[in-house]
């Protein structure tokens, strides 16, 4: 996790963002064989392997995230979403790792085995939980100084970190495609300008 972020090596303008170093990067990219034919291989950027702790794309916008709110002096996050949020798993594991104490404001959802996982880590990793039947935060007053995340954490930090940071080498990319789930992450299709160029892209 030492050294200098490659966005700020590429656009060192940008190097005075607020961020703090949580994940385990570059990850790399595997090819799908059983996929890729003689003109078309298809690779995957394993993302999954961003932490020990908690792997994801979560990591690299909380690195943007949680850093702003470290720069502010913030002492406690508090963010919400629904009762299985990995958002709100991925918040409280590192910003404990940060010193810093998480909250997580959560509302109903179907009962599933991930959902009672997730509740399960939160409360291993010292996360405070509080329920609220119809989503609303404003019931539940918290005396801290805290930094208050929107449910899945969708800013200018976080977008910067999704769509700018990590590299792609020695391959020749005409379509890249993103996963979409809570609606903060969308598709876009760059197309490398020669072989063996380095795409200015996060997946």
């Amino acid at each position: 996790m030492s050294g200098t972020l490659p966005l700020f090596e590429k656009y060192p303008a940008l190097s005075g963002l607020p961020h703090v170093r949580l994940g385990l990067f570059p990850t790399p990219v595997q090819e799908l064989h059983g996929l890729s034919e003689s003109d078309n291989r298809v690779f995957i950027k394993r993302d999954d392997l961003s932490g020990l702790e908690y792997g994801g794309n979560k990591v690299r916008k909380l690195e943007f995230a949680l850093g702003e709110a470290k720069a502010n002096g913030c002492t406690d996050v508090i963010t919400f979403g629904c009762d299985g949020s990995n958002h709100a798993l991925a918040t409280g594991i590192y910003a404990g790792k940060l010193g810093m104490h998480s909250i997580s404001i959560l509302r109903t959802q179907h009962n599933t085995r991930y959902l009672r996982k997730n509740l399960l880590k939160s409360a291993f990793y010292g996360i405070e939980l509080h329920h609220c039947e119809n989503g609303s935060i404003s019931r539940t007053k918290t005396k801290v100084r805290a930094d208050a995340t929107s449910a899945g954490k969708s800013s200018i930090f976080s977008k910067v970190a999704y769509w700018l940071v990590s590299i792609f080498e020695s391959y020749e990319i005409s379509v890249l495609t993103l996963n979409l789930s809570s609606g903060s992450t969308v598709m876009d299709e760059p197309v490398a300008s020669s072989r063996n160029s380095i795409l200015d892209l996060i997946i």
